[in-house]
């Protein structure tokens, strides 16, 4: 099916810029029947989040337009210079991660051209590193707190905190590999995309689903989970 529906979409909101593209499930090919349009205009005229309702015969468009000073703005964010001064931790909106994400895996409508060359640019950025850092800072942090918990005999938060230290590890492991997913409902599908070396879908998925607790018990559980998070932050190249 053409996507120039799309484009057709945003002009008749006024909010044509110099590219368009198709963000979230539908570009990454993970949607649904009843998954919505997330459009994206970037040079809009303004900065504006407009729903178009669904009709007959298409689905329900969320435009988000995005200005040229809004776009410069969030590159400022994610430059070196800020990275190199180390204090980004939690200094990007999880909208503004999403944003960037989205440009990253767009499914271009109109302005090709200059849609690969923000893309460029944002290969260029301190996207990936910061993305890494952030999430492995925040599974560091879940390790240290599950022990810690463990030790103290707090054995169910300690399975939990390791649970997320392994989780949050994962998600920096697929920025690390271009595959940039904030949104836990799809770190499984993001997963079987990224196909990383450094960890099995099969491990994943028994800690996703804590599959294994039950045979190895809560505290043989918290010290594998932990090791096998540090060992694959380990593999991880900040700067590939």
């Amino acid at each position: 099916m053409s996507r120039e529906w799309v484009a057709d979409v945003v002009r008749a909101e006024e909010l044509a810029g110099y590219c368009v593209f198709i963000g979230g499930s539908i570009a990454r090919g993970w949607s649904n029947p009843g998954s919505d349009v997330d459009a994206y205009v970037l040079g809009a005229p303004r900065d504006a989040t407009v729903v178009v309702k669904a009709t007959g015969d298409r689905p329900m468009v969320d435009i988000h337009a995005i200005s040229d000073d809004k776009l410069e703005k969030l590159f400022d964010k994610v430059s070196w210079d800020v990275a190199k001064g180390g204090d980004f931790i939690d200094s990007v909106p999880i909208r503004e991660w999403l944003l960037l994400e989205r440009i990253a895996h767009a499914l271009v409508v109109t302005g090709e051209p200059r849609l690969r060359e923000v893309q460029e640019r944002l290969d260029r950025s301190a996207h990936r590193f910061m993305t890494i850092q952030e999430h492995f800072t925040y599974a560091d942090s879940f390790a240290e707190d599950c022990l810690g918990q463990l030790a103290v005999g707090d054995v169910d938060s300690a399975v939990i905190s390791a649970q997320e230290s392994f989780l949050r590890t994962v998600d920096g492991l697929l920025a690390g590999r271009r595959c940039f997913s904030r949104n836990p409902k799809w770190r499984a599908r993001a997963l079987r995309d990224a196909k990383p070396v450094e960890l099995d879908y099969e491990r994943y998925w028994e800690v996703q689903t804590m599959a294994d607790l039950p045979a190895l018990g809560a505290r043989r559980w918290v010290h594998r989970t932990v090791t096998d998070t540090r060992a694959v932050m380990a593999e991880v190249d900040l700067y590939a």
